[in-house]
């Protein structure tokens, strides 16, 4: 069990972590037999949580709750229960009719997620409400019984990811993270065929986020007023309370600053990935090394994070680098090719790409259906796989573990690692660009105390939402 001590220099802000409730502690899980329809459980209204909606009813299960704190967002995760199409679709996959939905009931409706998880008849909870809120959410949902889906970036530090995984252990919980490269079976093969040296030995894996995009609005932020719909002090949670501007606090841009967010939300997708093959070809989790460097390019747009990252990870014999960019013109990899199985990207304008380097060739690898392709020195191909976005069956295997209680493809603690590798980067950037050397067993930064203060929320999170010491 890891303790805030570990994480934090300064003793007198040690032991505050508190279970919320008692109740929650006494819960007892409701089994779920292999005919019985999942009860589902949702927070959080966003984009991706409506997605999801529509796509667990399609899968059999029931949502008896949809919850945001926000008021405006319960109409669109009424349309999304009910079939209604709640946005314009670009990616035919999505499109949603009443005929194909098995939704029986009006969900109830909520601004607190504490509702949902009084209920015993609440199987599972989907949980999507921002990185600031998820471990708590998820520690939470787990100590009052319920198995749990909870998307990625799952956790705003180290510490607090670290405890996701201490709940889902000591209640027995089934917590898959919404890593859903981990339910492709071409990346699965992939590992395979690398792992069988059709390439020769593996010594480098290059990881790019190469993106166009805005980190959020310039700044300042002056103190606005708060909607009347929305409730500003519980979408704060375990993050301080700062004064209200969307601008800084609006779907979207929270993501870009340390209060909420520990590292960039969208090269975990494809850094998760080269974690499993760096890890399946080593035998090793953690990295013994990170080095970060990173840089604000365009101050002109305010964030906390840099627009421009360079991290290298050290595991052993393989290389492991990440280079992020959000002031590119490469693409992520298109929706048509996504849900093809039988187009590839064009590697070479393809901004979420992975290269692996070894002794007698290399392979380009992508993320959400982009399958893979190999090639010897003389630059020929000489294996390929495609793939579509796995997303549907990582939810189904879910739903087939809540069922069975085997491991998820996506566990608690395999996406922990790859989300704490992310955090231990950006974090050697915000010490200077430094090179930190890992303890992985503990999960902290070996002799470097300035590093080991950023693993965690100096105070705990803000009462009465505090971080848990014992889950």
């Amino acid at each position: 069990m890891i303790n805030r001590r570990r994480f934090i220099a300064k003793s007198a802000l040690i032991g505050s972590g508190v279970v919320i409730s008692g109740i929650y502690n006494s819960a007892i899980a409701k089994k779920v037999n292999a005919n019985d329809k999942i009860i589902l459980g949702v927070m959080g209204l966003g984009g991706r949580n409506l997605y999801l909606i529509e796509e667990f009813i399609k899968q059999g299960a029931e949502i008896a709750y949809i919850c945001d704190v926000d008021k405006r967002r319960i109409a669109n995760g009424l349309k999304a229960c009910s079939g209604e199409s709640w946005q314009h679709r670009t990616e035919q996959d999505w499109e949603v009719t009443q005929a194909s939905m098995g939704q029986s009931r009006i969900p109830k409706t909520t601004q607190d997620f504490r509702k949902i998880l009084e209920d015993k008849e609440v199987t599972a909870m989907i949980i999507s409400p921002g990185t600031h809120w998820a471990p708590l959410a998820t520690i939470m949902a787990c100590q009052a019984g319920k198995d749990v889906y909870v998307e990625k970036p799952m956790s705003p530090n180290v510490y607090e990811g670290r405890k996701m995984v201490e709940a889902a252990r000591k209640y027995s919980r089934i917590v898959q993270v919404g890593s859903q490269n981990r339910s492709g079976q071409y990346h699965e093969k992939a590992i395979e065929y690398l792992k069988a040296g059709n390439i020769g030995k593996i010594h480098y894996i290059k990881v790019l986020n190469m993106l166009k995009g805005q980190l959020g609005y310039p700044g300042p932020y002056p103190e606005v007023s708060i909607p009347s719909e929305f409730d500003y002090d519980m979408w704060c949670g375990p993050a301080s309370k700062l004064p209200y501007n969307p601008k800084k606090t609006g779907p979207g841009v929270w993501r870009y600053f340390w209060e909420y967010s520990g590292s960039d939300s969208e090269s975990i997708h494809q850094l998760d990935v080269a974690r499993w093959v760096a890890s399946a070809l080593t035998g090793i989790d953690y990295p013994v090394s990170v080095y970060g460097k990173g840089e604000v390019r365009y101050p002109e747009h305010v964030a906390d994070i840099p627009d421009s990252l360079t991290a290298i990870y050290d595991y052993g014999d393989i290389t492991l680098s990440l280079e992020v960019d959000w002031w590119t013109s490469l693409i992520k990899v298109p929706h048509e090719i996504r849900a093809s199985k039988a187009l590839f990207p064009d590697w070479q304008f393809t901004g979420t790409r992975i290269e692996i380097y070894g002794t007698n060739g290399m392979m380009y690898l992508g993320r959400h259906g982009g399958g893979w392709q190999a090639f010897n020195e003389k630059g020929e191909t000489i294996a390929i796989m495609t793939g579509n976005n796995p997303v549907k069956k990582h939810i189904a295997n879910f739903m087939d573990c809540i069922r069975t209680r085997e491991t998820p493809n996506a566990d608690v603690e395999r996406a922990h690692i790859s989300q704490a590798i992310s955090h231990m980067a950006y974090i050697a950037y915000r010490t200077g660009n430094q090179l930190l050397k890992i303890d992985g067993s503990t999960e902290t930064f070996i002799d470097n105390n300035e590093a080991n203060k950023l693993l965690a929320r100096q105070d705990g999170g803000r009462s009465p939402w505090k971080i848990p010491d014992q889950v």
